[in-house]
């Protein structure tokens, strides 16, 4: 539903959305600038990657998401892999109907080389054959439905990026521990080694 007289906040991907696009990407840079200014508490930028096959909706997601991250963009599942394999992506969002290579089959590519990235799709169907394969097999963080609404999915990147970085600290803290431990056993031992 239309705020203010600005455009409704539900994207798409039909010919109607694509009309509408300039003042729809006007209306998500202005949510986003004036509800979320200051309320990202990331510890660094991070990069994520954007893949559907719909020029538009890559066109809305990088601007929606390029003020607080590097965006990369790919309109296949392929060129996902490709400059996912070249680049430190923190996070990945999927179309999950595309030609070529689906968007489950993508995160569980994903899944495979990067366990820690984080996995997120979209979709226009309500699929729950997908839906349930994404979870199985690629741990999806979220599986969201278009038409989809930017301050939701700006909301849901946010704390996944923030849930990410919380992973890879638990695990430098846990090898920080392990090293501690084997540094703590080995001087345990020494101590306990009779002197000749």
């Amino acid at each position: 539903m239309p705020r203010d007289g600005a455009p409704s906040d539900l994207i798409g991907s039909g010919p109607e959305d694509r009309a509408r696009e300039p003042a729809l990407a006007n209306a998500i840079a202005i949510t986003a600038d004036n509800n979320l200014r200051g309320a990202l508490m990331l510890k660094k930028r991070h990069k994520i990657l954007a893949v559907d096959d719909e020029p538009a909706n890559l066109r809305l997601l990088e601007r929606l998401f390029r003020r607080d991250t590097d965006v990369f963009t790919a309109s296949s599942g392929e060129a996902a892999l490709e400059i996912f394999n070249q680049h430190d992506i923190s996070l990945i969002i999927t179309d999950q109907r595309m030609p070529g290579l689906t968007g489950t089959k993508l995160l569980q590519q994903v899944m495979l080389e990067r366990p820690n990235a984080v996995r997120i799709i979209l979709t226009g169907y309500m699929d729950v054959e997908a839906l349930v394969e994404a979870i199985n097999t690629s741990r999806v963080y979220k599986f969201l439905t278009k038409p989809w609404d930017p301050e939701q999915l700006r909301a849901v990147v946010l704390k996944a990026l923030e849930d990410y970085e919380m992973a890879i600290e638990q695990e430098r803290l846990l090898e920080d521990l392990k090293t501690i431990v084997m540094a703590h056993a080995d001087l345990f031992g020494a101590i306990q080694k009779p002197t000749l």
